[in-house]
């Protein structure tokens, strides 16, 4: 090899920045000649801002410098009141800029005060006040940005070593395995990774591009080693695992660091899981536009073990089956056999709800998602989920009926805790006869608001009057059931006729009474002798669906299957913690459920509502209170105040039983 093939192989293997180099050809001056091509000049123009973006950095490899972003004027500005928006009505949007002026990272000297004029200059800033620049401007068409100044000239030495300074605290090391081959990755912040051969007198080197494409630039000088072959086939096996298997990758990992210690470290960690979970989600199957498609699919001898079909380890099993109701009614049922088996029986209490709504519009049918949760000895299990389409009763019915056959055969309940939503109601009492059924107050409370905003309530005039007038009939519920709907018409008496709310008030009334009076039930509505329990611990187990479609990119069924999965696990692994008095890990949502259920959350329910009857008192001066329920302003007060005193009591009440308080 020439001495100047061998000067090429070093400046491409000791650079910090990628260059498609053809080793064994060409001279220096031609080599020259081509990076001088790829420096940007005056009068060069971009025909997008992601264009733009390429020729910069391209810029940067060859200078070896660094370029951040100083002032900018985005085409939206001229959109703000007092702007000229005609100025850019003719710009092509994707260069999104009208000008920018882009200078060395050690340009724009630190900023100093009065205070600070005696100071000694940081002399870890980057800072130098270096005139290097460009300024780039939208062209006098709008089609395209274009180079209108530049100085080239630095006020600091350039080149590798200066690079690699600047870039030293974004650096990240990580082993990488491609084609056999055992490589460190250095990452700068903001640029390409480069993949460096770890083999002694070898120079190979690779890039790797925001897709995670290995393209080789510098050639290996030996063949693969008995070490990298091995990594790589434990490598293939893990992402088989991944693949078929529904435990997490982390596990996988782990499982076969133990296996083969020699083989996979530590080191090699953060990337094998990042590969295995690329690999997992590069092969989900397509959405399926059906619930009943989606069973189908998870039922398949390819993806059954990997969506929880699984019998031998965590999660034993999670989906278990799919049943049709009326017509298109559809659910998609997925259980924790493992809790299932250990509540068959007497259970302190049952969560039922189905108001989760928020999903992902594929599969089309899939409109709720019904969970059932198990409360033992102040602890909170999740175990059943449900992918419906809708809530009828029908739909509830055939969906308990299915469990009590399958998994729930001697589930006894002592309490059942449900939402307000009545199908579910009557369906319980038919399927849980021996058991006390108790509601949720904040359904209510939600459902009065929501409607308020739904008919228009909330957007008009007279405010203060209209939610004096809302708090006051979401306190409806503390009445005694056979004084509810005289109190509901009487307070519609008391509506004033010449004011512009009135009429939609009657609308919100008459809701309340035929939903929830007449359909529902006052007896069923009424918390006056049993005050009504909270959702917060439902609302543990929402949050963590929604976390995990707000984590991922392109949320799908599958995510919420994940989801779904990790709930199980650590449901079922709290299980066995508490059976063995094992410490529960307070990252797990077990652990907050369990910190939601004990006596504060009666007692933060009732400090909530007893803001809601103090804000009836702030709200007008007594002279101008409207009435409630057909009563003077003067037992309007007294009736609130009541409603606090009764409130208090219950939230301040404690009762020692067996040395612990309920």
């Amino acid at each position: 090899m020439s001495d100047a093939d061998e000067a090429m192989e070093e400046e491409a293997s000791a650079s910090v920045f990628h260059l498609n180099v053809s080793q064994g050809q060409g001279n220096e001056a031609e080599e020259a000649n081509n990076l001088s091509n790829l420096m940007i000049k005056i009068g060069e123009k971009f025909c997008s801002f992601e264009h733009y973006k390429t020729r910069i950095k391209e810029h940067e490899r060859v200078t070896r410098t660094r370029f951040s972003l100083m002032d900018s004027k985005l085409l939206t500005w001229f959109s703000k009141p007092g702007k000229n928006p005609q100025k850019v009505a003719h710009a092509n949007p994707e260069i999104k800029y009208f000008s920018l002026t882009a200078c060395c990272v050690r340009g724009k000297n630190n900023r100093r005060t009065v205070a600070d004029k005696d100071r000694l200059r940081n002399k870890l800033s980057m800072k130098l006040g270096c005139p290097a620049l460009f300024h780039i401007k939208m062209t006098p068409d709008g089609q395209s940005l274009q180079v209108m100044r530049m100085v080239r000239e630095h006020n600091h030495p350039v080149g590798q070593e200066e690079v690699k300074l600047t870039r030293q605290k974004a650096m990240k090391m990580k082993v990488v395995v491609h084609e056999g081959f055992i490589y460190r990755r250095t990452t700068p912040k903001g640029g390409e990774a480069v993949l460096k051969c770890q083999t002694v007198k070898c120079k190979g080197q690779a890039i790797e591009d925001k897709d995670d494409n290995v393209i080789i630039v510098v050639a290996h000088n030996h063949d693969s080693t008995e070490e990298s072959q091995k990594m790589n086939d434990c490598l293939k096996k893990m992402e088989e695992r991944a693949i078929s298997e529904a435990i997490p990758v982390e596990q996988i990992f782990a499982e076969e660091a133990e296996k083969n210690p020699d083989v996979i470290t530590r080191k090699s960690e953060g990337f094998l899981i990042k590969t295995l979970s690329k690999k997992r989600l590069q092969t989900e199957p397509e959405v399926p536009e059906s619930l009943l498609s989606l069973s189908n699919l998870l039922v398949s001898d390819q993806y059954r073990h990997r969506y929880g079909c699984n019998l031998e380890e965590f999660p034993r099993e999670l989906f278990i089956g799919c049943i049709k109701a009326k017509g298109s009614e559809v659910a998609a049922i997925f259980a924790s056999l493992f809790l299932c088996e250990r509540f068959n029986g007497p259970v302190d209490e049952m969560h039922i709800d189905c108001s989760f709504n928020d999903l992902p519009s594929v599969p089309d049918d899939m409109k709720y998602i019904l969970s059932i949760h198990f409360v033992k000895k102040k602890m909170f299990y999740p175990s059943i989920f449900a992918f419906t389409s809708s809530r009828s009763s029908s739909m509830i019915k055939g969906l308990l009926m299915y469990l009590k056959e399958e998994v729930m055969q001697n589930t006894a309940p002592d309490m059942i805790y449900v939402d307000f939503k009545w199908q579910i109601n009557l369906v319980l009492s038919e399927q849980f006869p021996g058991s006390i059924i108790e509601h949720s107050y904040i359904y209510f409370t939600k459902d009065i608001w929501s409607q308020a905003h739904e008919i228009g309530l909330m957007g008009l005039q007279e405010q203060e009057y209209v939610i004096f007038w809302i708090q006051q009939l979401i306190c409806l519920p503390f009445l005694p059931a056979d004084q509810m709907l005289l109190a509901l018409l009487e307070f519609e008496k008391s509506l004033p006729d010449e004011m512009v709310c009135s009429p939609v008030m009657v609308l919100l009334i008459r809701y309340i009474q035929e939903t929830w009076l007449d359909t529902f039930g006052d007896q069923n509505l009424s918390t006056h002798e049993n005050h009504g329990r909270s959702n917060l611990l439902v609302n543990q187990f929402h949050k963590k669906i929604i976390a995990a479609l707000k984590i991922a990119k392109e949320p799908t069924v599958w995510t919420i299957i994940k989801c779904l999965q990790t709930v199980e696990r650590d449901s079922s692994k709290c299980y066995t913690n508490e059976i063995s008095n094992i410490p529960i890990n307070s990252n797990t949502l077990l652990y907050m459920c369990q910190m939601a259920y004990d006596e504060r959350v009666k007692k933060i329910e009732h400090e909530v509502l007893t803001e809601k009857i103090d804000a009836l008192s702030a709200l007008e001066p007594l002279s101008k209170r409207p009435v409630i329920h057909g009563l003077t302003p003067e037992d309007t007060i007294s009736f609130t105040d009541t409603c606090r005193i009764q409130i208090e009591a219950v939230a301040n009440e404690e009762v020692l039983t067996d040395g612990k308080t309920s």
